[in-house]
């Protein structure tokens, strides 16, 4: 056998040959993986607005069938044994109420709507509401948040119950104060309840004089937000709930509003000042970058940037939350019913402009 056959055939990588090769398949997976993780955020987002077009469609049949959109949050009622005050309801939420129209009426069928979420007083031959309420709907999640399907809410309390979660928030109006009740609101309250589904009360469609297409239906809430120190802050405490919410001391509609409805008191994806939930609990935001992904009146999803305009005034200025025109202007407007006028700066007028 000659030399060079045999130098041939023992011929093999050198550590340089190898290295070279390494590193361009480093260079490789490098460039590969974020274009992966933009495809599967892209269709996680495709996803989501899928969801938000399920929603906004549900909501619409609902008021096709009702002429209204549906209640935001039941909150007065007799549970708390005063007929005249502004609690004491079921605590239901739109979530619950569109269930019929959005592939949910098994679930709604195992509701006793005349009892509280929490069971409070319901038959024992029945199943608790406070069970059913643990049901877990995918299209009530945006696939893109890491949060739980499910958490216990109320810790410790008598009518702590462990509750679906959902991303998705509706639309109870502009200002800071259209969380209230409409029954113990009072003139400046009242004005303030602008929205299109509201604690009580849920809007007709020819009360949207913004037009369908430009107002606010449904929008996201991330289950966790960076706060202005880059912390993790869990947004809304309890975060979004998917039917409703009631005081889990007393068994019925008492406070925690805000994890069913969204206003439009601070930006897109605010990250609120440590310590303070207001912005997290109350606004819109998602792990979607760069903003979130809203349905709108008209039957529309589409994603809104962060960036866009928004005037917020609040406890920082002079005169705070007592006077209207404390209250903050969106860039895109939440809402505009018979309930109040319509003050929202769709893109550059002065705050204040009724358009």
């Amino acid at each position: 056998m000659s030399r060079s056959l045999v130098r041939a055939r023992s011929r093999g990588f050198t550590l340089i040959e190898l290295l070279v090769v390494i590193a361009i398949i480093a260079i490789l997976i490098a460039l590969l993986l974020p274009a992966v993780q933009q495809a599967r955020e892209a269709a996680r987002r495709t996803q989501c607005k899928n969801s938000l077009k399920q929603l906004a469609l549900a909501c619409h049949n609902y008021e096709s069938t009702y002429d209204q959109f549906p209640i935001g949050h039941q909150f007065v009622g007799a549970f708390d044994g005063n007929t005249r005050d502004g609690d004491g309801g079921t605590g239901y939420s739109w979530g619950a109420y569109i269930l019929p129209f959005v592939e949910g009426a098994n679930i709604a069928n195992q509701f006793n709507y005349s009892y509280p979420l929490s069971g409070l007083n319901q038959p024992a031959s029945e199943v608790s509401n406070a069970v059913v309420a643990g049901s877990v709907l995918p299209f009530y999640k945006c696939p893109s948040d890491t949060g739980p399907n499910k958490q216990r809410f109320g810790g410790n309390q008598p009518f702590a119950y462990d509750a679906a979660l959902s991303n998705y928030a509706a639309n109870a109006g502009s200002f800071h104060n259209s969380l209230g009740t409409a029954v113990t609101a009072g003139s400046q309250g009242q004005m303030r309840r602008n929205g299109v589904i509201m604690r009580d009360q849920g809007a007709k469609i020819r009360d949207i004089y913004d037009g369908t297409s430009n107002t606010i239906l449904i929008g996201e809430q991330a289950w966790e937000i960076k706060d202005n120190l880059a912390r993790t802050l869990r947004a809304g405490r309890e975060q979004t709930l998917a039917f409703g919410s009631i005081n889990q001391a007393t068994g019925w509609a008492q406070g925690r509003t805000s994890f069913v409805l969204m206003n439009g008191t601070y930006a897109i994806n605010t990250s609120p000042v440590r310590g303070r939930w207001g912005p997290s609990q109350t606004s819109a935001s998602s792990l979607h970058v760069g903003g979130a992904q809203f349905a709108f009146a008209d039957g529309s999803a589409r994603f809104i940037s962060e960036n866009i305009q928004h005037t917020a005034r609040g406890a920082r200025e002079t005169g705070g939350w007592g006077s209207i025109n404390g209250d903050p202007l969106m860039a895109i407007p939440m809402t505009s019913t018979t309930t109040a006028p319509t003050t929202v700066c769709i893109s550059g007028c002065s705050p204040g402009t009724i358009v």
